[in-house]
């Protein structure tokens, strides 16, 4: 029997189907990166761990150095929700308000403006950034190359590098 579109069956034993090349993600259906297995391969949910760690570590840096502000407070307590938010539907507006977030504690944090925590925050923020915009378009359950990841990883090195390298001739300069 033909297709909807006139288009011949499929020889016997090779589907046809168009979403045997796609995998589905609640009710999208997304293009899976097809990979070839093995320590070559990286796995869609490592993203979100990844980016589970770098909002962890930049909560913690904020929150410590915000004594004004309690970690129960609801500001706290937002930036906790926004924070695991992030980490769970990356693809959302939640990443750039957690950024938004972190930069209002630091104004609000006292001690030294260019302290270790600030250099700290430049690679974390950055690490945010890029985890959430690829944990947003690389489905879950997904694998992918670490071929497929290499320009993500060196605009990662790029951005962070310019700005550890301002930040040092900041303190230089002080």
């Amino acid at each position: 029997m033909a297709a909807p579109g006139g288009a011949p069956d499929a020889a016997p034993g090779v589907t046809s189907d168009p979403v045997s090349d796609l995998t589905t993600f609640g009710a999208e259906r997304v293009p899976v990166v097809m990979a070839g297995g093995g320590w070559r391969t990286w796995h869609g949910w490592m993203l979100r761990v990844l980016l589970g760690l770098a909002v962890g570590g930049t909560l913690a840096i904020v929150m410590a150095g915000a004594v004004g502000v309690g970690m129960w407070s609801v500001a706290g307590v937002s930036m906790l929700a926004v924070g695991i938010g992030t980490v769970l539907v990356p693809g959302t507006v939640l990443p750039l308000l957690l950024l938004l977030g972190v930069v209002l504690y630091r104004l609000a944090a006292s001690g030294p403006v260019l302290g270790a925590s600030l250099a700290a925050l430049l690679a974390l923020v950055a690490l945010i950034h890029h985890a959430a915009g690829l944990a947003a378009v690389i489905p879950l359950r997904s694998e992918c190359e670490w071929a497929a990841l290499r320009p993500a990883l060196v605009r990662y090195a790029v951005a962070v590098g310019v700005s550890e390298l301002v930040y040092l001739a900041a303190v230089a300069a002080a």
